[in-house]
């Protein structure tokens, strides 16, 4: 079992039921405790909780027409620099390409690499899931709170998860005397 959530989206590649189209059709959670939360994209989104993914697979998965697609098995957000490290290790390759060739073939790399994950999608299915599970002002609160993050990420300002998650990252990334945080 993980210790945090996992994101990922639902990527259709085949509608077999001619309603919700093809490609990114939901974005989702997958909790520590193995439980998941589904936010569906289109002109009716909604949101839904399963108790385990295989279950949510069974009934979107569409016999493999649609596919999860983990967020944390994603390429960098900022492509300009994953092309730059792809050119620079195409370059390290034993046999001379000029420049022009190896940004060529960066570039074929990344034409078949998913997406970036959305930050801002995630962050509103973090906020439907408190407001659809928990109850009472903090709650509300809490989702409020998420939601505004949300809009946020989208406008490429900082939020308050966001400065959270930075003020995290050196203790998680220095663990003392050589332990796991």
């Amino acid at each position: 079992m993980t210790t945090s959530p996992r994101l990922f989206h639902l990527q259709r590649d085949h509608d077999i039921s001619g309603v919700s189209g093809t490609g990114r059709v939901a974005d989702g959670v997958q909790w520590p405790d193995g439980t998941v939360t589904l936010r569906w994209i289109g002109d009716r989104p909604s949101t839904v909780h399963w108790d385990r993914l295989d279950d949510a697979v069974a009934i979107h998965g569409h016999s493999g027409a649609t596919r999860i697609v983990w967020a944390d098995e994603q390429p960098p957000a900022d492509r300009a620099a994953l092309r730059d490290r792809i050119t620079n290790a195409i370059g390290r390759i034993p046999f001379v390409l000029p420049i022009e060739h190896r940004r060529k073939a960066a570039d074929e790399v990344l034409a078949v690499l998913p997406e970036p994950a959305d930050q801002a999608a995630l962050v509103r299915a973090c906020a439907s899931f408190v407001r659809d599970t928990y109850s009472g002002e903090w709650a509300d609160d809490a989702a409020s709170t998420l939601e505004t993050d949300a809009d946020q990420i989208e406008q490429g300002e900082q939020c308050s998860l966001l400065r959270l998650a930075d003020a995290m990252r050196p203790a998680v990334e220095a663990p003392q005397d050589g332990a796991r945080p």
